[in-house]
Protein backbone atom coordinates (compact mmCIF):
# COMPACT_ATOMS: atom_id res chain seq x y z
CA UNK A 1 0.00 0.00 0.00
CA UNK A 2 1.15 3.69 -1.03
CA UNK A 3 1.97 6.10 2.38
CA UNK A 4 1.70 9.50 2.71
CA UNK A 5 3.14 11.55 5.51
CA UNK A 6 1.03 14.76 6.29
CA UNK A 7 1.43 17.96 8.32
CA UNK A 8 -1.40 19.92 9.12
CA UNK A 9 -2.22 21.58 11.99
CA UNK A 10 -5.80 22.58 11.27
CA UNK A 11 -7.87 19.61 12.15
CA UNK A 12 -10.32 20.41 10.18
CA UNK A 13 -8.35 20.61 6.75
CA UNK A 14 -6.00 17.32 8.53
CA UNK A 15 -9.53 15.41 8.62
CA UNK A 16 -10.18 16.08 4.62
CA UNK A 17 -6.95 15.18 3.08
CA UNK A 18 -6.75 12.08 5.23
CA UNK A 19 -10.23 11.11 3.73
CA UNK A 20 -9.75 11.90 0.36
CA UNK A 21 -6.37 10.23 -0.13
CA UNK A 22 -7.51 7.48 1.51
CA UNK A 23 -11.15 7.08 -0.33
CA UNK A 24 -9.98 8.32 -4.11
CA UNK A 25 -5.80 6.83 -3.89
CA UNK A 26 -5.99 3.77 -1.04
CA UNK A 27 -2.81 5.14 0.77
CA UNK A 28 -2.02 5.16 4.39
CA UNK A 29 -1.95 8.32 5.93
CA UNK A 30 0.46 8.78 8.59
CA UNK A 31 0.57 12.23 10.77
CA UNK A 32 3.01 14.10 12.04
CA UNK A 33 2.98 17.47 13.45
CA UNK A 34 6.54 19.22 13.08
CA UNK A 35 9.34 18.84 10.67
CA UNK A 36 11.25 17.11 13.89
CA UNK A 37 8.96 14.55 13.72
CA UNK A 38 8.89 13.58 10.22
CA UNK A 39 12.94 13.69 10.24
CA UNK A 40 11.99 11.03 13.20
CA UNK A 41 10.30 8.73 11.09
CA UNK A 42 11.93 9.03 8.07
CA UNK A 43 15.62 7.82 10.21
CA UNK A 44 13.49 4.45 10.65
CA UNK A 45 11.62 3.95 8.16
CA UNK A 46 11.97 5.40 4.43
CA UNK A 47 9.00 3.87 2.56
CA UNK A 48 7.30 6.73 2.11
CA UNK A 49 5.03 7.67 -1.39
CA UNK A 50 4.22 11.53 -0.30
CA UNK A 51 5.15 14.70 1.81
CA UNK A 52 2.04 16.36 2.29
CA UNK A 53 3.15 19.72 4.35
CA UNK A 54 2.44 22.97 5.15
CA UNK A 55 4.23 25.73 4.94
CA UNK A 56 4.50 26.83 8.72
CA UNK A 57 3.53 25.16 12.50
CA UNK A 58 4.24 27.91 14.87
CA UNK A 59 8.01 29.36 14.53
CA UNK A 60 9.05 26.64 12.64
CA UNK A 61 9.88 27.08 9.09
CA UNK A 62 8.01 23.71 8.28
CA UNK A 63 8.82 23.11 4.63
CA UNK A 64 12.06 24.52 4.26
CA UNK A 65 12.93 21.88 7.51
CA UNK A 66 10.89 19.36 5.83
CA UNK A 67 12.76 19.99 2.34
CA UNK A 68 16.46 20.31 3.19
CA UNK A 69 15.71 16.49 5.56
CA UNK A 70 14.59 14.99 2.42
CA UNK A 71 16.77 16.21 -0.03
CA UNK A 72 20.15 15.58 2.39
CA UNK A 73 19.39 12.27 2.83
CA UNK A 74 18.92 11.76 -0.81
CA UNK A 75 15.29 10.54 -0.50
CA UNK A 76 13.54 10.50 -3.52
CA UNK A 77 10.25 11.11 -2.14
CA UNK A 78 7.61 14.08 -3.61
CA UNK A 79 6.58 16.98 -1.48
CA UNK A 80 3.32 18.96 -1.62
CA UNK A 81 3.37 22.88 -0.32
CA UNK A 82 -0.04 23.81 0.92
CA UNK A 83 0.44 27.52 1.53
CA UNK A 84 3.92 29.45 -0.82
CA UNK A 85 7.42 29.57 -0.01
CA UNK A 86 9.59 31.19 -2.69
CA UNK A 87 12.66 29.58 -1.47
CA UNK A 88 11.51 26.07 -2.54
CA UNK A 89 9.09 27.15 -5.54
CA UNK A 90 10.82 24.85 -8.23
CA UNK A 91 11.48 21.78 -6.22
CA UNK A 92 7.87 21.62 -4.74
CA UNK A 93 4.44 21.58 -6.27
CA UNK A 94 2.38 24.55 -4.08
CA UNK A 95 -1.44 24.35 -3.70
CA UNK A 96 -3.62 26.78 -1.79
CA UNK A 97 -4.37 24.87 1.78
CA UNK A 98 -7.91 23.76 0.93
CA UNK A 99 -7.06 22.75 -2.64
CA UNK A 100 -7.61 19.00 -1.77
CA UNK A 101 -8.90 18.43 -5.38
CA UNK A 102 -5.70 19.55 -7.40
CA UNK A 103 -3.45 17.80 -4.65
CA UNK A 104 -5.55 14.56 -5.14
CA UNK A 105 -4.83 15.30 -9.07
CA UNK A 106 -1.80 16.02 -8.65
CA UNK A 107 -0.57 13.05 -6.54
CA UNK A 108 -2.26 10.72 -8.93
CA UNK A 109 -0.51 11.63 -11.81
CA UNK A 110 3.25 11.86 -9.57
CA UNK A 111 1.94 8.28 -7.67
CA UNK A 112 0.70 6.95 -11.32
CA UNK A 113 -2.26 5.81 -9.89
CA UNK A 114 -4.67 5.61 -12.99
CA UNK A 115 -8.37 6.51 -12.94
CA UNK A 116 -9.62 2.80 -12.96
CA UNK A 117 -7.41 2.27 -9.66
CA UNK A 118 -9.29 5.25 -8.11
CA UNK A 119 -12.73 3.86 -9.28
CA UNK A 120 -11.94 0.90 -7.12
CA UNK A 121 -11.75 3.17 -4.32
CA UNK A 122 -14.61 3.96 -2.22
CA UNK A 123 -15.16 7.52 -3.21
CA UNK A 124 -16.72 10.27 -1.04
CA UNK A 125 -20.45 10.24 -2.64
CA UNK A 126 -20.45 6.34 -4.10
CA UNK A 127 -20.40 3.23 -1.94
CA UNK A 128 -18.86 0.49 -3.92
CA UNK A 129 -20.14 -2.52 -4.48
CA UNK A 130 -18.69 -5.70 -6.10
CA UNK A 131 -20.48 -6.38 -9.37
CA UNK A 132 -21.09 -10.37 -8.59
CA UNK A 133 -23.58 -8.69 -5.57
CA UNK A 134 -25.53 -8.00 -8.45
CA UNK A 135 -26.39 -11.24 -9.74
CA UNK A 136 -28.51 -12.21 -6.89
CA UNK A 137 -30.79 -9.12 -7.28
CA UNK A 138 -33.92 -8.42 -9.46
CA UNK A 139 -33.91 -5.01 -8.39
CA UNK A 140 -33.15 -2.30 -5.79
CA UNK A 141 -34.67 0.99 -4.49
CA UNK A 142 -31.18 2.31 -4.88
CA UNK A 143 -29.66 4.10 -8.31
CA UNK A 144 -26.94 2.13 -9.44
CA UNK A 145 -23.83 4.13 -11.19
CA UNK A 146 -21.17 3.17 -12.86
CA UNK A 147 -18.29 4.96 -13.04
CA UNK A 148 -16.68 6.34 -16.16
CA UNK A 149 -12.72 6.72 -16.09
CA UNK A 150 -12.06 7.59 -19.50
CA UNK A 151 -12.67 11.54 -18.15
CA UNK A 152 -8.92 12.72 -18.72
CA UNK A 153 -5.74 12.68 -16.75
CA UNK A 154 -7.01 16.42 -14.73
CA UNK A 155 -10.08 14.62 -13.68
CA UNK A 156 -11.45 12.58 -10.90
CA UNK A 157 -13.80 9.49 -11.61
CA UNK A 158 -17.31 10.60 -12.79
CA UNK A 159 -20.33 8.42 -12.41
CA UNK A 160 -23.51 7.46 -14.58
CA UNK A 161 -26.86 6.11 -13.35
CA UNK A 162 -27.19 2.57 -15.05
CA UNK A 163 -30.02 1.67 -13.24
CA UNK A 164 -32.99 3.82 -11.93
CA UNK A 165 -34.62 3.50 -8.70
CA UNK A 166 -36.50 -0.15 -8.66
CA UNK A 167 -36.04 -1.20 -12.23
CA UNK A 168 -35.24 -3.73 -13.52
CA UNK A 169 -31.36 -5.48 -13.02
CA UNK A 170 -30.23 -6.71 -16.03
CA UNK A 171 -28.34 -9.86 -15.55
CA UNK A 172 -27.01 -9.81 -19.17
CA UNK A 173 -25.68 -6.32 -18.89
CA UNK A 174 -24.40 -7.34 -15.11
CA UNK A 175 -22.43 -10.29 -16.87
CA UNK A 176 -20.84 -7.71 -19.32
CA UNK A 177 -19.74 -6.08 -16.22
CA UNK A 178 -18.07 -8.90 -15.01
CA UNK A 179 -16.62 -10.01 -18.28
CA UNK A 180 -15.21 -6.47 -19.46
CA UNK A 181 -13.56 -7.09 -15.72
CA UNK A 182 -15.72 -4.42 -13.80
CA UNK A 183 -15.11 -4.76 -10.16
CA UNK A 184 -17.93 -2.58 -8.33
CA UNK A 185 -20.92 -1.09 -9.18
CA UNK A 186 -22.11 2.00 -6.79
CA UNK A 187 -24.93 3.43 -4.64
CA UNK A 188 -25.29 6.77 -3.69
CA UNK A 189 -23.58 6.73 0.32
CA UNK A 190 -26.36 7.85 1.73
CA UNK A 191 -28.59 4.82 0.31
CA UNK A 192 -26.00 2.50 1.16
CA UNK A 193 -27.80 0.83 4.09
CA UNK A 194 -31.07 0.93 2.45
CA UNK A 195 -29.29 -0.99 -0.67
CA UNK A 196 -27.59 -3.38 1.85
CA UNK A 197 -30.47 -4.29 3.97
CA UNK A 198 -32.38 -5.36 0.59
CA UNK A 199 -29.39 -7.25 -0.48
CA UNK A 200 -28.94 -9.10 2.78
CA UNK A 201 -32.86 -9.80 2.56
CA UNK A 202 -32.49 -11.52 -0.97
CA UNK A 203 -29.29 -13.29 0.17
CA UNK A 204 -30.83 -14.66 3.25
CA UNK A 205 -33.59 -16.21 1.54
CA UNK A 206 -30.81 -17.82 -0.55
CA UNK A 207 -29.43 -19.17 2.36
CA UNK A 208 -32.17 -20.64 3.93
CA UNK A 209 -33.62 -22.35 0.71
CA UNK A 210 -29.97 -23.39 -0.62
CA UNK A 211 -29.85 -26.95 -1.39
CA UNK A 212 -26.72 -26.24 -3.56
CA UNK A 213 -22.96 -26.90 -2.73
CA UNK A 214 -20.56 -25.73 -0.26
CA UNK A 215 -18.99 -23.23 -2.72
CA UNK A 216 -22.50 -21.67 -3.19
CA UNK A 217 -23.39 -21.47 0.49
CA UNK A 218 -20.15 -20.03 1.07
CA UNK A 219 -20.04 -17.46 -1.34
CA UNK A 220 -23.82 -16.58 0.30
CA UNK A 221 -22.79 -16.74 3.70
CA UNK A 222 -19.70 -14.11 2.92
CA UNK A 223 -21.94 -11.67 1.17
CA UNK A 224 -24.39 -11.33 4.11
CA UNK A 225 -21.33 -11.64 6.63
CA UNK A 226 -20.28 -8.14 5.23
CA UNK A 227 -23.48 -6.61 4.96
CA UNK A 228 -24.57 -7.43 8.19
CA UNK A 229 -21.46 -6.15 9.92
CA UNK A 230 -22.05 -3.04 8.11
CA UNK A 231 -25.43 -2.45 9.07
CA UNK A 232 -24.39 -3.34 12.69
CA UNK A 233 -21.46 -0.59 12.53
CA UNK A 234 -24.13 1.42 11.52
CA UNK A 235 -27.42 1.33 12.68
CA UNK A 236 -26.75 -1.30 16.29
CA UNK A 237 -28.90 -3.93 17.05
CA UNK A 238 -32.30 -3.67 15.34
CA UNK A 239 -34.62 -6.51 14.21
CA UNK A 240 -33.09 -6.52 11.02
CA UNK A 241 -29.30 -6.56 11.59
CA UNK A 242 -30.31 -9.09 14.24
CA UNK A 243 -31.80 -11.59 11.68
CA UNK A 244 -28.90 -11.08 9.81
CA UNK A 245 -26.18 -11.94 12.17
CA UNK A 246 -28.07 -15.22 13.37
CA UNK A 247 -28.52 -16.53 9.53
CA UNK A 248 -25.12 -15.71 9.12
CA UNK A 249 -23.95 -17.33 12.64
CA UNK A 250 -25.98 -20.51 11.31
CA UNK A 251 -24.25 -20.53 8.39
CA UNK A 252 -20.88 -20.34 9.74
CA UNK A 253 -21.73 -22.90 11.71
CA UNK A 254 -23.18 -25.22 8.73
CA UNK A 255 -19.72 -24.58 6.96
CA UNK A 256 -17.63 -25.89 10.45
CA UNK A 257 -20.17 -28.71 11.00
CA UNK A 258 -19.59 -29.81 7.62
CA UNK A 259 -17.04 -29.18 6.12
CA UNK A 260 -14.65 -32.37 4.96
CA UNK A 261 -11.48 -30.46 6.09
CA UNK A 262 -9.44 -27.14 6.21
CA UNK A 263 -7.43 -27.58 3.07
CA UNK A 264 -10.37 -27.85 1.05
CA UNK A 265 -12.53 -25.07 2.73
CA UNK A 266 -9.52 -22.76 2.24
CA UNK A 267 -9.66 -23.71 -1.22
CA UNK A 268 -13.16 -22.99 -1.20
CA UNK A 269 -12.63 -19.56 0.21
CA UNK A 270 -9.68 -18.89 -1.66
CA UNK A 271 -11.79 -19.66 -5.40
CA UNK A 272 -14.63 -17.18 -3.69
CA UNK A 273 -12.24 -14.76 -3.16
CA UNK A 274 -13.65 -14.16 -0.17
CA UNK A 275 -12.28 -11.23 2.16
CA UNK A 276 -9.52 -11.67 5.10
CA UNK A 277 -12.26 -10.98 7.64
CA UNK A 278 -14.70 -13.62 6.71
CA UNK A 279 -12.27 -15.95 5.78
CA UNK A 280 -10.53 -15.17 9.46
CA UNK A 281 -14.00 -15.91 11.15
CA UNK A 282 -14.43 -18.95 9.29
CA UNK A 283 -11.44 -20.40 9.78
CA UNK A 284 -11.84 -19.93 13.38
CA UNK A 285 -15.07 -21.18 13.95
CA UNK A 286 -14.24 -24.46 11.86
CA UNK A 287 -10.96 -25.28 13.30
CA UNK A 288 -12.63 -24.43 17.13
CA UNK A 289 -15.22 -26.83 16.09
CA UNK A 290 -12.31 -29.81 15.65
CA UNK A 291 -10.50 -28.99 19.23
CA UNK A 292 -13.75 -28.38 21.19
CA UNK A 293 -14.46 -31.68 20.17
CA UNK A 294 -11.40 -33.13 21.85
CA UNK A 295 -12.17 -31.31 24.98
CA UNK A 296 -13.01 -33.52 27.70
CA UNK A 297 -16.05 -30.54 28.10
CA UNK A 298 -16.93 -30.09 24.57
CA UNK A 299 -20.32 -29.41 23.27
CA UNK A 300 -22.52 -28.28 21.14
CA UNK A 301 -23.00 -24.96 22.88
CA UNK A 302 -19.61 -24.36 23.18
CA UNK A 303 -19.05 -24.74 19.87
CA UNK A 304 -21.77 -22.70 19.04
CA UNK A 305 -20.25 -19.86 21.64
CA UNK A 306 -17.27 -19.57 19.45
CA UNK A 307 -19.07 -19.54 16.53
CA UNK A 308 -20.62 -16.03 17.74
CA UNK A 309 -17.54 -14.90 19.16
CA UNK A 310 -15.79 -15.63 15.79
CA UNK A 311 -18.34 -13.38 13.86
CA UNK A 312 -18.37 -10.49 16.56
CA UNK A 313 -15.00 -10.48 17.76
CA UNK A 314 -13.37 -8.03 15.02
CA UNK A 315 -16.95 -6.08 14.04
CA UNK A 316 -16.17 -2.77 15.15
CA UNK A 317 -13.02 -2.91 13.17
CA UNK A 318 -14.41 -3.93 9.45
CA UNK A 319 -11.32 -3.07 7.23
CA UNK A 320 -8.87 -5.89 6.49
CA UNK A 321 -5.73 -3.56 7.19
CA UNK A 322 -6.93 -3.45 10.91
CA UNK A 323 -8.15 -6.65 11.56
CA UNK A 324 -4.43 -8.45 10.77
CA UNK A 325 -3.17 -6.02 13.57
CA UNK A 326 -2.74 -9.20 16.50
CA UNK A 327 0.56 -7.77 18.34
CA UNK A 328 1.92 -4.39 19.52
CA UNK A 329 5.34 -5.17 16.92
CA UNK A 330 2.60 -5.10 14.21
CA UNK A 331 0.34 -2.12 15.35
CA UNK A 332 3.73 -0.13 15.82
CA UNK A 333 4.60 -1.02 12.04
CA UNK A 334 0.94 -0.08 10.81
CA UNK A 335 1.64 3.75 11.45
CA UNK A 336 -2.18 4.38 11.56
CA UNK A 337 -3.84 7.68 12.30
CA UNK A 338 -4.29 8.08 16.72
CA UNK A 339 -7.92 7.74 15.72
CA UNK A 340 -7.54 4.47 14.16
CA UNK A 341 -5.31 3.02 16.74
CA UNK A 342 -7.02 3.51 19.13
CA UNK A 343 -9.83 1.88 17.93
CA UNK A 344 -7.69 -1.02 17.65
CA UNK A 345 -6.34 -1.36 20.61
CA UNK A 346 -10.11 -0.77 22.39
CA UNK A 347 -11.85 -3.33 19.38
CA UNK A 348 -12.07 -6.69 22.22
CA UNK A 349 -13.66 -4.44 24.54
CA UNK A 350 -16.24 -2.43 22.35
CA UNK A 351 -17.09 -5.37 20.12
CA UNK A 352 -18.34 -6.97 23.74
CA UNK A 353 -19.93 -4.24 24.70
CA UNK A 354 -21.91 -4.70 21.64
CA UNK A 355 -22.63 -8.23 21.77
CA UNK A 356 -24.24 -7.64 24.98
CA UNK A 357 -27.19 -6.51 23.14
CA UNK A 358 -27.81 -9.23 21.23
CA UNK A 359 -30.51 -11.09 22.35
CA UNK A 360 -30.21 -14.94 23.89
CA UNK A 361 -26.56 -14.62 23.58
CA UNK A 362 -25.01 -17.78 25.28
CA UNK A 363 -23.54 -17.34 28.56
CA UNK A 364 -19.63 -16.73 28.54
CA UNK A 365 -19.86 -16.12 24.79
CA UNK A 366 -18.98 -12.11 25.68
CA UNK A 367 -16.23 -13.09 27.89
CA UNK A 368 -14.29 -14.79 24.77
CA UNK A 369 -14.53 -11.64 22.83
CA UNK A 370 -13.53 -9.46 25.36
CA UNK A 371 -10.48 -11.29 26.34
CA UNK A 372 -9.55 -12.92 22.67
CA UNK A 373 -6.17 -10.71 22.43
CA UNK A 374 -4.65 -12.27 26.18
CA UNK A 375 -5.93 -9.17 28.16
CA UNK A 376 -8.83 -9.63 30.82
CA UNK A 377 -9.92 -6.17 30.40
CA UNK A 378 -9.98 -6.01 26.45
CA UNK A 379 -7.75 -3.83 25.63
CA UNK A 380 -4.24 -4.37 23.92
CA UNK A 381 -1.95 -6.98 22.72
CA UNK A 382 -0.57 -9.45 24.47
CA UNK A 383 2.69 -9.02 26.27
CA UNK A 384 3.07 -12.17 27.89
CA UNK A 385 -0.18 -14.94 28.31
CA UNK A 386 -2.53 -14.40 30.91
CA UNK A 387 -3.66 -17.45 33.08
CA UNK A 388 -6.99 -15.41 34.16
CA UNK A 389 -8.80 -16.11 30.90
CA UNK A 390 -11.89 -18.53 30.80
CA UNK A 391 -11.21 -21.78 29.06
CA UNK A 392 -13.20 -20.36 26.24
CA UNK A 393 -10.93 -17.62 25.71
CA UNK A 394 -7.83 -19.95 25.72
CA UNK A 395 -9.62 -21.77 23.15
CA UNK A 396 -10.51 -18.96 21.05
CA UNK A 397 -6.77 -17.14 21.61
CA UNK A 398 -4.87 -20.38 20.73
CA UNK A 399 -7.05 -21.39 17.03
CA UNK A 400 -6.46 -17.29 16.20
CA UNK A 401 -2.98 -17.79 16.46
CA UNK A 402 -2.63 -21.02 14.43
CA UNK A 403 -5.56 -19.27 12.09
CA UNK A 404 -3.14 -16.71 11.60
CA UNK A 405 -0.61 -18.74 10.79
CA UNK A 406 -2.69 -21.04 7.89
CA UNK A 407 -3.11 -17.39 6.58
CA UNK A 408 0.41 -16.08 6.41
CA UNK A 409 2.02 -19.20 4.95
CA UNK A 410 2.30 -20.47 1.81
CA UNK A 411 0.41 -24.27 1.68
CA UNK A 412 3.57 -25.87 0.55
CA UNK A 413 6.09 -24.95 3.34
CA UNK A 414 2.72 -25.22 6.18
CA UNK A 415 3.84 -27.24 8.93
CA UNK A 416 1.37 -27.83 11.71
CA UNK A 417 3.86 -30.27 13.70
CA UNK A 418 6.24 -27.19 13.90
CA UNK A 419 3.54 -24.61 14.88
CA UNK A 420 2.33 -26.97 17.56
CA UNK A 421 6.24 -27.04 19.01
CA UNK A 422 6.27 -23.13 18.60
CA UNK A 423 3.27 -23.02 20.62
CA UNK A 424 4.27 -25.24 23.38
CA UNK A 425 7.24 -23.01 23.77
CA UNK A 426 5.04 -19.80 23.70
CA UNK A 427 2.47 -20.79 25.88
CA UNK A 428 3.28 -22.43 28.31
CA UNK A 429 1.00 -22.01 31.14
CA UNK A 430 -1.58 -24.63 32.28
CA UNK A 431 -4.96 -24.48 30.31
CA UNK A 432 -2.95 -23.30 27.31
CA UNK A 433 -1.45 -26.73 27.03
CA UNK A 434 -4.57 -28.86 27.06
CA UNK A 435 -5.85 -26.66 24.65
CA UNK A 436 -2.46 -27.34 22.45
CA UNK A 437 -2.85 -31.08 22.99
CA UNK A 438 -6.59 -30.84 21.82
CA UNK A 439 -5.11 -28.55 18.56
CA UNK A 440 -2.66 -31.85 18.37
CA UNK A 441 -5.37 -34.61 17.97
CA UNK A 442 -7.78 -32.63 16.17
CA UNK A 443 -7.86 -34.09 13.09
CA UNK A 444 -6.95 -30.84 10.56
CA UNK A 445 -6.54 -32.34 7.46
Amino acid sequence: MRRAIIIENDPDLRKLYELNLDLYLGMEVIVLHNADSVMDFLKLDTAVDLIICEKQVGDENTILKVFYAVKSNKLDIPIFLLGNEPKVANDVESFEQDNWKGVIRKAAKVLKITAEEMASKQVPDYYPIPVKHFLQLRQTSAEVYDCQTDTGDDELPSFKEIFKANQEISKSIIEKHIVDGKKNLYVHKLKRLQFLGEYADRVMKVLISNKDSEQQRIAATSSVFYASQEMLNATGMTEQTIAMAKTTINEMMKVAEESEGLAELLAILEKDKAGYLFTHATLIAAVSHYVIEKMEWGTEEQQEKICIAAFFHDITIPDDKLAKIHSLSSLKEAALTKKDEEKVIAHAYDACTMIRDYPQTPIGTDMIILQHHCHINGKGFPESYSSQLTPLAVVFFVVEQYVDYMLSTPKEIFNKSAIIANFRSRFNKGYYRKVINALEEADLK
